[in-house]
């Protein structure tokens, strides 16, 4: 098995010979990153020609830019539905998670943390390297990927929750596109930790909404959390662009120093120009989205037909009610899964197995292993994951790619 590197040079190599093919791209991983919506890039560029000074300076370059800071936070919180001030934006949806989970952290040691074994790369890594075991309790999951209610309580009920209770979990996961229960999880969470040292009297729920974001009306979720973390790489926007928010009750300590921009939740410059690029990204989605959603749910329903009816055999491993536009599947005729991407590349054709930030292509799904799937489907897993532009033609050539690579096999 190769390691990532080497496997990226070698997809470096194989595409510095086909460049020349004349065939339309097919992107299947926009759970990955998305396209810049062209109108986004207009936003982009007008604010490095005319918003260009430093936010925090005091003159008419600097107040220019903070009006632009202003405006994309007043357009944020319109979206989300939220208060403006609880509006936060730094680099990267990993950024928001790290700072929103470290600082609640330092104000509350021994705080219990609950998650899941099915979480991204940017919250599993973290609560390992901030908190102690003893303080971490996993909810088991069901067969469709959703947290089992009723486990939970029972295991929170032995457990000590005195220093305070946080839940750091994703509305929708990024391989499957299993829905979480949100609203029955945070009544839960609040409920058990009403008698912690908690901000808000009540156990605190943090989503990790980069990808519910940019599949989920905002008001399915947002409404349940104290916390959430998105990103604008992930709404047609530039990468270089993200949003804590909190509720003004949750306290929480910066894990960076040497500035008090964004309340000095983090310190430095202001990246202004992404900034005005996600605001206007979210104004884009807030008008498009019943379009997109339809659409979505069209493509996925009959991405879902044809895989079922395929001519290589290919088993469905996200769950009937899952978020539009993301589709697990596995492929147990397939030996190597480098081989399968490779090919997949070579015909022009962009998906993935996990998280882009998980950084492998080999090995065994962690994620459909907490679901109970049998572990030669958890090593021939790929997820597709659609956005505003896939077309109908993009899931034809995928089933025929795979199609011939399984009459090879």
């Amino acid at each position: 098995m190769a390691c990532r590197c080497e496997f990226q040079k070698r997809l470096l190599t194989l595409h510095s010979r086909l460049y020349s093919k004349s065939d339309r791209l097919v992107y299947l991983d926009y759970n990955a990153t998305t396209p810049v919506d062209p109108r986004v890039l207009g936003a982009f560029e007008r604010s490095c020609r005319q918003t260009w000074g430093n936010p925090s300076s005091l003159h008419r370059a600097g107040i220019t830019a903070f009006r632009e800071m202003e405006e994309a936070r007043t357009a944020a919180a319109a979206y989300f539905g939220t208060d403006p001030a609880g509006i936060h934006f730094c680099g990267s949806g990993s950024e928001a998670i790290h700072a929103g989970l470290a600082g609640y952290l330092a104000l509350h040691a021994g705080a219990l943390i609950v998650t899941t074994q099915l979480e991204h790369a940017s919250v599993k890594d973290a609560v390992l390297n901030l908190a102690a075991g003893e303080n971490i309790l996993y909810a088991a999951v069901d067969s469709e990927g959703k947290i089992d209610l009723g486990k939970l309580r029972k295991a929170l009920e032995e457990r000590d929750i005195s220093q305070g209770l946080i839940a750091v979990v994703s509305p929708v996961n990024h391989e499957t596109g299993s829905l979480q229960p949100a609203a029955e999880l945070a009544a839960l969470i609040k409920r058990s930790g009403a008698g912690g040292k908690t901000a808000n009297r009540g156990g605190l729920v943090f989503f990790d909404g980069v990808q519910a974001a940019a599949r989920l009306a905002p008001e399915s979720w947002v409404p349940h959390c104290s916390m959430f973390a998105v990103s604008g790489h992930k709404m047609y926007a530039p990468k270089g662009s993200a949003v804590l928010w909190k509720e003004p009750a949750v306290e929480l300590k910066s894990f960076r120093y040497g500035g008090n921009q964004e309340w000095g939740m983090f310190p430095g410059t202001e990246n202004t120009p992404a900034i005005a690029a996600f605001a206007e990204a979210l104004r884009l989605k807030s008008r498009e989205f019943a379009d997109e959603e339809r659409h979505l749910l069209v493509l996925t329903e009959e991405l879902r037909t044809r895989l079922a009816e395929a001519a290589f055999p290919c088993i469905l491993e996200s769950p009937e009610s899952c978020a539009p536009g993301i589709l697990c599947i596995s492929l147990p005729w397939a030996g190597d899964m480098e081989e399968v991407l490779a090919y997949l590349s070579g015909q022009n054709i962009c998906v993935s197995r996990f998280s882009a930030c998980t950084g492998g292509v080999q090995g065994e799904s962690d994620i459909l292993r907490a679901m109970g799937r049998p572990r030669e489907r958890l090593r021939s897993s790929l997820r597709i994951s659609l956005g505003k532009w896939s077309r109908r033609d993009d899931l034809l050539r995928f089933e025929k790619a795979l199609t011939s690579l399984y009459s090879r096999s």
